[in-house]
């Protein structure tokens, strides 16, 4: 029986071999792209997956409410709660801190004649890796922090510096903005094979000299919320029943800073595993979401996949209907017939399922570049991948095989064999329902790719406040680098091509870290705000091509500027406080610190200008000269054309100064242009998978245009006899495509106004959606359905009457 159903099987694919083609070819694609977003998927959920203690492991994050009730989250906390909370509350196991030091995403490694500059180190506490696990290639986990200025380093690092021989208990030189420091190793541990949140290669002792010393010594509650805190819980213990203790805990220890900054903050625990999917700290939108729109389009994408297969597999139920009936009056049961059907369906999958991994398999490569990621089909996850296929063939074989097979085993015997076979009423409607909604997905598809690029252009073309262009930045990685700034400026200004110089702690695109809690004179701190603040060079703001809306510049002719707290602040500053522009020049705003109160002077009040992303609000900002630290960033302004010349000239001041220190630079544009990224991917993903959506949606048009004119051929034949001419017929064997397009659109356009609006909804300066962009995607769906139907509408049309009408 199973031999004959093969035979069956194979006889009727090889039978009609167009139509087997193209349900082949359309499941293929679908099949294809599901499984690379699957994989995409399946990668981003397994992030942190692999810690030892991942269902104990938390992070602890910061809430803080301000007096009027607005609420600000942070990723971070200050120095000594992790640590106090791992001495008194039972629930806690085991606690860490790590820190990324400010200011430096690149530390200058040294060992002899190896020199070289390496992202991803951090400050960690010595129990960190009892809470993290790292496979440890030389040293002990438990024991190779505690010593001061210990270092692990992964094992990329390490052949870097010593070569095959890993160099545990040598001496490496790690150098930063706040100084020089010889480390010694003490442990190796291979690059994790699993992604982590945690954007680490090697890893220093917390109680070190330095920011180290500085953090461990710190007894601050309120403020300094910049350490990355973790912790495990005890076997037993919930995190919600660690959170009820959690406010009585803070109020305990810090009551008095928390009344002296008038804040109120409260702590709370999320999950390890949570972190990459469901942070959005800093103004960034959670990856979960992102997530979401994968996993839909490619359920959207298989689903038209299996709607082509039903619609053909019906459409083309005549030619069997003989069958059906024959075998039905030899005794088959409709069971036997369902099995029989539902085979043959899962053949055809079968084989797409093959062809679709080996598709995926090719467009791997430009789908990593599409998503930005780092995917490949590991021998190592072969169980995953078998059981993500053994699901899409399940899925899809039931899916688009349960309904042709249901609907061929239903035919009466009686009707078959006297010639009176008629395909229900329901099985047109549904073919006509499945075409709809196959345009829904490519309308909506399309439009959200309009929206997300006229966004993006947007972005691109909107007036940020500032100049971005031909704007040079020069990372100051270590501190002699630093201190030799003063020097470097002078250098610079001399080189032809060069029109200014100036120095920051943070340029536009980089999150400003430093804040302070600042109210006005003859109000108190219940009534402060919080107001972010960069330290600048006297050229800043000229350079930059900030506009001063009232007041003054800093001024080097005037010593109180670097000597007082004299500051320039932003309109939403004015704003924030309820300043009048016209009064603001001399007003004093102040803080009160341990030490006593600050006050510092507006000197100045520039127009608002956008910091970070458009994804952000403009944040109350004021600028003023440094103080404590030197600045981290120098910016070059060039004015000529001849840049690799001019490159090449500041390589050489740079290299005067800094001769230990390799010279980098990035363009000020093309930097902001990166905070765009994952918008950017996102439009391309959904562009590329847009046109794939419509490429199947095609395909199942044309086996359908190809059955429509093959259904109505005598027809056609009498209309041309009675004297309809071409252009007649191709209108009226495209009208019913041409409605059900319409209707598509007409279901399409409210849902993708809403998808959209939410989606333009994280950012603070959305375009405005307008009709324009879903008409151009419904026309370009007409128009793509008419192209793909034409070819059978006049073929049919042109056929030669005679044929068509002549008898049996």
């Amino acid at each position: 029986m199973l031999r004959n159903y093969w035979k069956i099987a194979v006889r009727q694919l090889l039978k009609h071999k167009a139509f087997s083609l193209i349900n082949l070819l359309g499941l293929s694609v679908g099949v294809a792209c599901c499984l690379l977003l699957l994989l995409f998927i399946q990668h981003e959920r397994s992030y942190d997956r692999f810690q030892e203690h991942g269902a104990s492991l938390y992070r602890v994050n910061t809430l803080f409410t301000s007096a009027d009730g607005v609420s600000h989250r942070m990723a971070t906390t200050s120095p000594p709660i992790v640590m106090k909370m791992r001495e008194e509350l039972p629930e806690v196991a085991n606690a860490t801190r790590l820190v990324y030091p400010p200011g430096t995403p690149e530390h200058l490694l040294r060992h002899g004649d190896k020199m070289f500059l390496e992202q991803g180190g951090v400050l960690v506490d010595s129990t960190f890796f009892q809470l993290f696990t790292y496979q440890f290639l030389a040293g002990d986990p438990y024991t190779c922090l505690r010593e001061p200025r210990s270092l692990v380093l992964t094992e990329t690092i390490a052949r870097k510096l010593f070569g095959d021989d890993l160099g545990l208990h040598q001496v490496v030189s790690v150098s930063d903005n706040g100084g020089a420091y010889d480390m010694q190793v003490t442990g190796i541990v291979a690059e994790p094979t699993q992604p982590t949140h945690l954007e680490a290669r090697f890893f220093m002792s917390m109680n070190s000299t330095g920011l180290g010393e500085w953090i461990t010594g710190m007894d601050e509650w309120a403020g300094q919320n910049f350490i990355h805190a973790y912790l495990t819980l005890q076997p037993g213990t919930t995190p919600e029943a660690l959170e009820a203790k959690l406010p009585a805990f803070l109020n305990r220890h810090g009551a008095d800073d928390f009344a002296r900054a008038a804040i109120q903050k409260s702590l709370y625990l999320q999950p390890v595993h949570d972190i990459h999917l469901y942070s959005d700290f800093g103004g960034s939108s959670a990856r979960i979401g992102y997530v979401y729109i994968m996993a839909a389009i490619a359920a959207f994408l298989l689903l038209i996949a299996c709607i082509n297969f039903m619609n053909l597999s019906t459409a083309r139920a005549a030619q069997r209907a003989s069958e059906v009936g024959i075998r039905k009056t030899m005794g088959a049961e409709r069971g036997t017939l369902i099995r029989q059907f539902m085979g043959e369906s899962l053949l055809l999958v079968g084989l797409a399922v093959v062809t679709g991994c080996l598709l995926a398999d090719l467009l791997l490569p430009y789908f990593n570049h599409l998503t930005g990621q780092t995917l490949r089909l590991s021998v190592d996850a072969w169980l995953t991948y078998l059981l993500m296929l053994g699901g899409v063939l399940l899925v899809t074989g039931l899916l688009a095989g349960s309904y042709p097979a249901l609907f061929l085993s239903s035919f009466n015997p009686i009707q078959v064999l006297k010639g009176r076979m008629h395909t229900s009423l329901s099985a047109g409607q549904l073919r006509r329902i499945l075409v709809v909604f196959q345009f829904v997905v490519a309308i909506v598809l399309m439009a959200g790719v309009g929206i997300i690029f006229q966004q993006l252009h947007y972005i691109r073309q909107k007036n940020l406040g500032f100049a971005s262009e031909a704007r040079l930045v020069i990372p100051l990685r270590t501190h002699d680098a630093s201190t030799h700034y003063p020097a470097l400026r002078e250098k610079l200004l001399h080189q032809t091509g060069v029109a200014n110089v100036t120095g920051a702690v943070y340029v536009p695109g980089q999150l400003v870290l430093m804040d302070w809690r600042l109210y006005r004179e003859g109000h108190s701190m219940e009534q402060a705000e919080r107001v972010t603040y960069n330290e600048v060079d006297y050229e800043y703001l000229a350079l930059m091509d900030i506009p001063l809306l009232a007041g003054r510049n800093f001024d080097r002719s005037r010593p109180t500027d670097s000597t007082e707290l004299h500051i320039i602040v932003n309109e939403a500053t004015l704003a924030a406080f309820g300043i009048p522009l016209d009064q603001a020049v001399g007003e004093h705003l102040k803080t009160d610190l341990a030490e006593g109160t600050e006050s510092l002077e507006i000197i100045g009040v520039i127009r608002d200008y956008h910091q970070y992303s458009l994804h952000n609000a403009i944040d109350p900002l004021m600028l003023h000269l440094p103080s404590r630290r030197a600045f981290d960033q120098t910016v070059v302004a060039l004015n000529t054309a001849d840049v690799p010349q001019t490159l090449a000239a500041l390589e050489t001041a740079w290299k005067a100064l800094n001769p230990d220190l390799p010279f980098e630079y990035s363009f000020l544009d093309e930097n902001l242009g990166r905070l765009y990224e994952q918008d950017q991917r996102m439009g391309q993903i959904i562009g590329s998978f847009a046109g794939v959506a419509i490429l199947i949606s095609c395909l199942g048009l044309y086996g359908l245009s190809a059955y429509v004119a093959e259904r109505r051929t005598k027809e056609i034949g009498v209309r041309k006899v009675l004297g309809a001419n071409v252009q007649h017929l191709v209108v009226l064997l495209s009208k019913e495509f041409t409605i059900l397009v319409l209707i598509a659109f007409v279901i399409a356009t409210p849902l993708a106004w809403y998808a959209l609006a939410q989606w333009l909804a994280g950012f603070a300066y959305p375009i405005t959606l307008g009709p324009g962009i879903f008409l151009l995607a419904g026309l370009t769906a007409l128009a793509i359905a008419w192209f793909t139907i034409s070819y059978q509408s006049l073929r049919a049309a042109l056929s030669n009457p005679v044929r068509s009408l002549r008898s049996e």
